[in-house]
């Protein structure tokens, strides 16, 4: 990657449902100036544009999804698009949103990779910013952890576990650079068990999730639709992760290693290292 700060060269837009909503969204990425980072320009329920920039300060706590925002506006379903900007090279970028959650697409970060890649960036007169970790970093709950230590560039390896025979144990390991996040993760999509569906929906959860979005996990043990790599739920996981983790703002330099993390999860590691170092 340049050492140089950059942009889009050219907008770009994503539109369609949103996964848990289920109502029409839609989120423009405009080219903004060096320094500016990640800021989202939000419509309150007053109808006042509310620029709400990307940084643990503005995460919110959502169920199953990454949220950005303040007590006035907020979105959600944030991670997918967040991860295929940072890791596709893009460092500035103002993202105005229609609707309460971004598109799902195809469920993975493949939609906003690919536009990244055909419009390419534009550089800036400004040094990329990045955050070293300086110190092992560990949060956990249970079996669920993320630990980080000091290394050049990002490494992460994930481990999964779930009682599904078309899941079971998954481990991948991930380094970072911008062709390898376009073949081996972004495509990742999200994933759901048949099982859990129903439930979800009334709570006002994945009323947007259909085939054309998730990998579907059948009760009988197999799969609704197929899977577009054998270890696609861990990467998936990996690509959750690193979407979370661009909410502090850069790019993380660090070994990781991810045990059936959450969003929740990741929260918690987002903050310990922002409130160590940021």
């Amino acid at each position: 990657m340049t050492a140089r700060q950059t942009t889009l060269s050219q907008p770009i837009a994503l539109r369609g449902k949103g996964v848990h909503s289920n109502e029409e969204s839609a989120v423009i990425c405009h080219p903004a100036e060096a320094d500016t980072g990640f800021v989202f320009d939000l419509t309150a329920s007053s109808g006042a544009v509310r620029h709400v920039p990307v940084s643990p300060e503005s995460l919110r706590q959502s169920a199953f999804c990454t949220a950005i925002g303040s007590e006035e506006a907020e979105v959600r379903t944030v991670e997918h698009l967040l991860a295929g900007l940072l890791w596709m090279g893009v460092d500035n970028v103002r993202l105005r949103v229609e609707g309460p959650e971004i598109p799902i697409g195809d469920g993975s970060a493949l939609p906003i990779a690919e536009q990244i890649q055909k419009t390419g960036l534009a550089e800036l007169d400004a040094e990329r910013k990045t955050l070293a970790i300086k110190e092992p970093v560990c949060v956990g709950d249970g079996d669920s952890f993320v630990m980080a230590w000091p290394g050049p560039g990002l490494s992460v390896r994930c481990f999964i576990q779930f009682d599904h025979p078309s899941i079971g144990e998954q481990l991948f390991h991930w380094v970072s650079d911008e062709k390898s996040f376009l073949d081996e993760i972004a495509p990742a999509r999200t994933f759901g068990f048949e099982r859990d569906w129903d439930a979800l929906k009334a709570r006002g959860l994945a009323r947007g999730s259909s085939l054309e979005n998730t990998v579907v996990l059948l009760e009988d043990g197999t799969l609704a639709n197929e899977p577009r790599f054998e270890t696609e739920f861990v990467r998936h996981k990996i690509l959750d992760l690193l979407g979370d983790m661009a909410v502090l703002g850069c790019r993380l330099e660090a070994r990781l290693f991810a045990s059936r993390p959450s969003h929740r999860i990741n929260g918690m590691f987002v903050r310990e290292v922002y409130g160590r170092m940021g």
